[in-house]
This record gives structure tokens, C-alpha cells and sequence, in this order.
């Protein structure tokens, strides 16, 4: 027999996972829910849709491996493993994802086996790195840069420390000359 108060919290509870959906679909982040035995995609929310071109029907037909082009079936299973064997509670990793119109993206992959409320399934949340990967570009590109600018000043710098040490050979050579040929005309100034 249910009780007001039970039935208050159901439809509390059932807002609330409602409201979840709503936050979950309108996420900025790529989310995927996928079957863990047969990995295909279950849901996928609007991100993930419109950045793939795929609709929610046909991603309903294809597994995560249809849009991971440079992911081998093989590794695929060795990154989920630790999942399935409950020895990792979610694992993270960097790939590539192919779109409908087959322009590829590189994208973070965070991925956890969720077995609440029946069949287990993974869900992915799935990070467009995009202007990460340019950002680290040019750092590269920048880095460099300053390390050819680096080894030019270098050599520039030992070439001047050459050209000083050859010119202070020179004024200690011109130096000593000097001194020498002072010293008898001072010599004989001095027996004077």
C-alpha cells in the first residue's frame, strides 16, 4: 500500500531524473550510452548527433568503433576490460571520431560501466579537443622557433666572443710591443 508520502517521492525522484535527462541532452560535451555486450549506441544526446551528422536511428545501428577510424577492435577491448572486469572505475583516453560526412575530429574519451537498472551499459562523455591540439601545435611551432633563434644568437654570441678574443690577442700583442720599445729609450733616459 502506498503512502502519500511515498507517492510524493516517487514523482520527486521521477523529476528529478527527468531533469537529468534534460541537462544530460542539452550537455556541451558528446554523450553516448552504448550496450557493453554488444556495444551499440543505445542513446546519444543533441552534441553528440550534431557534431557526428548521424541521427539518434542511425547511431542505434552502429558501435562505437563505426566513428573511432585509427581505434582497432582489439585495443577498443583492452581500454574496456578493466570496466568490464571492475578493476577500473572508468578509464580516459585519446582518439579520433569520424563524421557522417567523413571529416575527422580528434576528441578525450572518458568512458565508465554503469550496470544501475538492469543491463550494463557504458556511457561515454566525449570531449571535441579540437582547439587543444591547435593550442599545443603552436606551442610546438613557437618552441621551436625560439630554439632555432636560441642556437642562432648562440653562434652569433661565440662568433663575437671569437672576434673579441682574437682582438685582445691583438691589443696584448700590441701591448707588449709597446713596452717593449719604450723601454730603451726609458733605459737610457734613465742611465742619463
Amino acid at each position: 500500500v502506498w503512502t502519500a508520502t511515498d507517492l510524493t517521492e516517487v514523482l520527486r525522484l521521477q523529476a528529478e531524473g527527468a531533469r537529468l535527462g534534460r541537462i544530460v541532452e542539452e550537455s556541451i560535451d558528446e554523450v553516448y550510452v552504448f550496450d557493453a555486450a554488444t556495444l551499440r549506441f543505445r542513446n546519444a544526446n543533441r552534441s553528440a548527433r550534431e557534431n557526428l551528422g548521424y541521427s539518434l536511428d542511425e547511431l542505434r545501428g552502429m558501435t562505437p568503433l563505426d566513428i573511432k577510424p585509427e581505434l582497432p577492435a582489439d585495443r577498443f577491448d583492452g581500454l574496456v576490460e578493466p570496466l568490464r572486469r571492475a578493476t577500473s572505475r572508468g578509464v580516459r583516453f585519446e582518439t579520433v571520431h569520424r563524421r557522417k560526412d567523413g571529416t575527422t575530429y580528434p576528441v578525450e574519451v572518458r568512458l565508465q560501466l554503469s550496470a544501475e537498472g538492469g543491463d550494463p551499459v557504458f556511457v561515454a562523455i566525449i570531449q571535441d579537443i579540437t582547439v587543444r591540439r591547435r593550442a599545443e601545435e603552436a606551442i610546438r611551432e613557437v618552441n621551436t622557433e625560439l630554439e632555432r633563434r636560441v642556437k642562432t644568437r648562440t653562434a652569433e654570441l661565440e662568433a663575437a666572443n671569437r672576434e673579441f678574443e682574437a682582438a685582445n690577442r691583438e691589443l696584448e700583442a700590441f701591448a707588449y710591443s709597446v713596452s717593449h720599445d719604450l723601454r730603451a729609450p726609458l733605459r737610457a733616459i734613465d742611465g742619463f
